[in-house]
């Protein structure tokens, strides 16, 4: 019974941190260094530069932890809007300090997540909001219909 069970734990292990041993994904986390870019990405005092090396980290952790920075230049929001882990792009949509351009590029996001987070973002300008009443999701629409009802005080329709 106690060789079924053992057995069991480490293919659980095995689908959940894939291929690699459960020890190495643990290490990582673990890691001086994992711990310090995790740092310096969330800092508003990191430079421009190692921000945009961070970017292009091989964690999403912490390129979304970069995402979140309140002092993201440019030049980084650029290199996440397209990131492939949607946290990346989610964490974007509820940054205040995100470009206009950038939250209207993720209006076109694949993503129904991504948009909706847009449509609930009161910082959002409200002709993109507008734009994203119209969306072919009723759901997010409906969100982007109540943030600006909200944001106006007073219930306005708009037509599809």
């Amino acid at each position: 019974m106690l060789n079924i069970i053992q057995t069991l734990s480490e293919k659980l292990e095995k689908s959940f941190y894939g291929s690699d041993d459960k020890s190495n994904k643990s290490k990582q986390y673990k890691s001086a260094e994992f711990w310090q870019d995790y740092y310096l990405a969330g800092d508003t005092a990191t430079p421009v530069g190692r921000l945009a090396a961070l970017a292009k980290h091989k964690d999403p952790i912490i390129r979304k932890r970069v995402a979140e920075n309140l002092h993201i230049s440019s030049h980084v929001q650029r290199l996440l809007v397209n990131d492939k882990d949607i946290d990346v792009r989610l964490a974007l949509t509820a940054n205040p300090s995100t470009l206009i351009e950038i939250w209207n590029q993720l209006t076109e996001d694949e993503s129904e997540v991504v948009r909706f987070s847009l449509a609930r973002n009161k910082n959002m300008p409200v002709p993109m909001l507008i734009n994203l009443a119209r969306d072919k999701q009723t759901n997010i629409a409906g969100q982007a219909q109540q943030t600006i009802e909200e944001i106006f005080g007073a219930s306005r329709v708009f037509a599809a």
